[in-house]
């Protein structure tokens, strides 16, 4: 059954906020290079804490949870009507946020001494930790106001702004290390890194401002409870907890990385980054997408999002997971990275593979959970997953040191994904479409490791530059020959964008 059926506009919307997405994370992916090759892996330790910090409220109590909570609220409420409701939003979200801020610049020094007691014995560090922090902390504000216009835009179907606008951030890093670079000793690393920061939420801010102008959305804000707005935060405790599964996992690696050595907070973050870009790109773009079309009443078949979330995410965990020094050494192997950040980074991003189709999966699915209003189950995930990364990273770190953290942060991200697929339809969705990428999976998976058999001495560089192309033909010919769906769908996709562009 053609997906084009069952989801009429899907594809169109998904593109949009897919093309915004890669262009933010190709953006994202440069500025990680940047660090890993120029900034001594001391400095990114401490910044990397810092900022972490900001960035996991701005993922639990912004732009996930707050989006995927006003969205539905939003929608439901009559069109006369929502204007005001916005406004009484705006108003009251922005005397929290600064409430929030002022508590998180007096105790950052507790924080960072919470989550990196491995630092205990560093007082130097710290200090600067919480120093980077206090400065980190307004960004929080600025992105959490970007999470609500992100809700009023995806209400009208409008991606592409929200998806893209991450992109400003990763420009003004790249500008820091080249103002760095010119101003040299006279500049330090964390005042460039703060600017960045402050001024990255600053101009993502701007241009949403910009986009609801457009739509004649007056900003004006009213300090006003009314029972919508009481829902939108009755909604944000539990799906910020549901959409936190990695961002939580993540800060509790935090702990037991500190115990580990320098450098191992440095290739975990590397590490994560190129996990979250296939699942930014995909995963989230697939529920981004997803929310306002359920809300709007579409019905989209469990069976046919389960494959084509599918069709994406497993040639790229099969990738990763058997060529992960391959994606490493390619990206960041120059500079300041050592051979010993190289091999960190490499088993950290390995086992990342299952959290590339476990978080992916239930980055998806979870999509259904709140368009009905009802984000518990993937919210007791969440925190059920954390409590188990907890107890395996303190049984297994002190035998196993970092592959105790990301043997348990990937098996946790499959189980997740999992349990919430299983609650969602009652089974796996398994169809022959299923067994068709799957099969073609497994081709990918003989035709990479028979190539770094028959080449054992070949670069980074040269084993990643022929396993791309080689790669993509075998898993594309395999659905072709198993006559794929998914493969179907997407190559007829492209086949009439090409021929309208041609036209």
């Amino acid at each position: 059954m053609s997906t084009s059926k069952l989801l009429p506009g899907f594809f169109k919307s998904l593109l949009h906020a897919a093309s915004g997405t890669l262009i933010s994370r190709v953006l994202g992916l440069v500025r990680d290079i940047c660090f890993a090759v120029l900034i001594p892996k001391g400095i990114t330790d401490l910044f990397f804490v810092a900022f972490r910090i900001p960035n996991l409220f701005r993922r639990l109590f912004g732009e996930g949870a707050l989006t995927v909570s006003f969205v539905p609220v939003f929608q439901s409420i009559p069109e006369q009507d929502r204007s005001q409701f916005f406004k009484a939003f705006h108003g009251i979200l922005g005397l929290l946020l600064l409430g929030v801020i002022g508590l998180g610049v007096f105790y950052a020094d507790s924080i960072i001494g919470f989550l990196t007691p491995g630092w205990a014995a560093s007082p130097g560090k710290l200090s600067e930790a919480a120093t980077l922090l206090r400065w980190c902390f307004p960004y929080l504000g600025f992105l959490a106001l970007v999470a609500c216009y992100m809700g009023v835009l995806h209400a009208h179907h409008r991606f592409w702004v929200s998806s893209v606008s991450p992109a400003l951030l990763n420009v003004l890093f790249l500008g820091a290390i080249a103002v760095k670079g010119w101003g040299g000793a006279s500049i330090s690393w964390m005042s460039v890194l703060i600017w960045a920061v402050l001024l990255g939420g600053f101009f993502q801010w701007a241009m949403h401002i910009v986009a609801l102008r457009k739509l004649k959305i007056s900003l004006w804000p009213q300090f006003k409870i009314t029972p919508e707005v009481r829902r939108v935060f009755r909604l944000m405790l539990p799906s910020a907890l549901a959409l936190s599964a990695l961002q939580l996992n993540v800060l509790v690696t935090s702990v037991f990385a500190s115990y580990l050595p320098e450098g191992t907070i440095s290739a975990l973050y590397y590490a994560s980054r190129l996990v979250e870009f296939p699942l930014g790109l995909i995963a989230v773009s697939f529920s981004v997408v997803l929310l306002p079309r359920l809300k709007d009443g579409v019905s989209e078949k469990l069976s046919v999002v389960w494959d084509r979330t599918l069709f994406l995410l497993m040639p790229i965990a099969v990738a990763t997971w058997i060529l992960p020094e391959v994606w490493v050494g390619m990206l960041f192997n120059y500079g300041a990275f050592d051979p010993l950040l190289l091999e960190q980074t490499a088993l950290a991003l390995q086992f990342g593979a299952l959290s590339i189709l476990g978080g992916g999966l239930y980055r998806v699915f979870s999509a259904y959970s709140f368009s009905d209003q009802k984000p518990w189950l993937p919210a007791v995930l969440t925190l059920g997953g954390a409590g188990l990364h907890c107890l395996l990273s303190a049984w297994w770190v002190p035998h196993l040191g970092l592959m105790g953290i990301v043997l348990s942060l990937g098996l946790i991200s499959m189980l997740q994904g999992v349990v919430l697929i299983l609650r969602q339809c009652g089974r796996f969705p398994i169809t022959i479409d299923t067994l068709r990428i799957l099969g073609a999976s497994g081709i990918l998976a003989l035709s990479l490791l028979g190539l770094t058999h028959l080449w054992p001495n070949a670069t980074h560089w040269e084993l990643g530059l022929v396993s791309l192309p080689i790669g993509a033909l075998v898993y594309i010919l395999s659905l072709e020959i198993f006559g794929s769906d998914s493969w179907k769908e997407w190559k007829d996709l492209l086949l009439r964008r090409l021929l309208k562009t041609n036209s």
